[in-house]
């Protein structure tokens, strides 16, 4: 009995061999750069930018509209807020990092708040002094859906960014101190 459970167990390792290890994932798609978009495949997914609705310029669009219609090839979204002090030193230094990038990269800035909340000329006062003049949008409403659907606790309002390409594919950047790491993840979804 015991024989054939060595047997056994010796076919089984055999057959194992022929397996690809685990620690190789079989299923890892190697980094391709994507030449309509000029964006990395590898760091960019499917974050659903598509069903992320804002109000820009009047009108209701998602993330993947805004993006599409800009002639970047990546666009990074930031939220901030008009009174947000900590913004206000953020936005410059996030504004800094991309002049590098040059015409690959725009930016729109993303106020959690209703558009009649605070008037037209504090939005674009701030996107003035802070973001270069970046345009920016709105939350549709109070519900606060886009911000809620990516921020990574309950209290976080600003400081969140969003990297998406023209096909829509992005990456959320919503951790502690997540302006420090937009430079580098722009570089990377741009293949820099």
């Amino acid at each position: 009995m015991m024989s054939k459970l060595s047997l056994a167990l010796g076919v089984l390792c055999a057959l194992q061999s022929c397996m690809p290890s685990k620690s190789a994932d079989s299923t890892k798609k190697p980094t391709q750069t994507n030449s309509e978009t000029g964006t990395q495949s590898s760091s960019l997914s499917d974050i659903g930018a598509s069903q992320l609705f804002l109000i820009k310029d009047g009108v209701k669009v998602s993330l993947a509209d805004i993006a599409r219609a800009n002639s970047s090839a990546l666009t990074v979204f930031q939220f901030s807020g008009v009174d947000c002090l900590s913004c206000r030193t953020e936005s410059p230094q996030v504004g800094q990092a991309l002049t590098k990038y040059g015409s690959n990269v725009s930016r729109v800035v993303i106020f959690p708040n209703p558009v009649d909340e605070y008037p037209a000329s504090s939005y674009q006062e701030f996107t003035r002094q802070y973001a270069n003049n970046a345009p920016y949008a709105n939350e549709t409403g109070f519900d606060l859906s886009v911000l809620r659907t990516i921020r990574a606790t309950n209290t976080q309002y600003f400081g969140i960014y969003v990297l998406v390409s023209k096909n829509g594919l992005g990456q959320v950047l919503n951790m502690d101190q997540a302006y420090l790491r937009v430079d580098a993840a722009v570089a990377k979804a741009l293949g820099q």
